[in-house]
């Protein structure tokens, strides 16, 4: 096999090898000075794959952690996923898709980029209208710090009530009352605390 060619790409940061027998893969600029990378013979083909697929998944890694905070549990199986479509896509060969998986995760981990606090705070954000039960039931799925956790459920049924009711008749009659309770239910709140707020919220008006 030939390297016919080293291609500019859009980012700076890769550049594509083409090959002449059509065949092309993106690659890390940098590798091609580290790696002396040249047009020419190529009996190294698998190594150049996998430093492609090493390249490709870090820069999917840390698109993923600008999108929102990541820990290992969450990145694997998207690495795994976007791993096995650049295989395909790119016909990559020989590739140990868990060794590199495993390499990116321990040198984001070693960056400080999965920081489970940073999760833990995402999660309360992302499920503000759950209760403390839920979330403790996410947080020990995910082996995260629960003392984060507020310990008022109330206080977060209040602002959820009454935002709900606010755009509901009043009075409420029965049937929306007992509604509301079991939407509440369902996101894992207490039905006394639901209860005790919804009244509260109705005794002010």
């Amino acid at each position: 096999m030939q390297l016919i060619q080293i291609r500019p790409s859009r980012n700076n940061d890769k550049v594509w090898l083409t090959f002449d027998d059509g065949s092309f893969i993106p690659f890390k600029i940098d590798d091609v000075v580290v790696y002396k990378i040249k047009i020419g013979p190529v009996d190294n083909y698998d190594f150049l794959c996998e430093l492609s697929a090493k390249f490709l998944i870090n820069n999917y890694a840390l698109r993923q952690i600008a999108i929102s905070p990541k820990i290992r549990q969450i990145l694997l199986p998207k690495l795994k996923n976007k791993i096995y479509y650049f295989s395909k896509k790119y016909n990559f060969q020989n590739l140990n898709a868990i060794q590199i998986i495993d390499q990116n995760l321990d040198y984001l981990e070693g960056q400080g980029w999965l920081d489970k606090n940073s999760y833990a705070k995402f999660l309360i954000k992302k499920h503000h209208q759950k209760s403390k039960q839920y979330l403790q039931q996410l947080f020990s799925f995910y082996n995260l710090d629960k003392t984060l956790l507020s310990s008022n459920d109330k206080e977060n049924l209040k602002k959820i009530l009454q935002k709900k009711i606010s755009n509901l008749s009043n009075p409420l009659d029965l049937s929306t009352k007992n509604k509301l309770i079991r939407s509440m239910v369902q996101k894992g709140f207490a039905y006394s605390d639901i209860k005790f707020v919804i009244d509260e919220i109705l005794s002010v008006g």
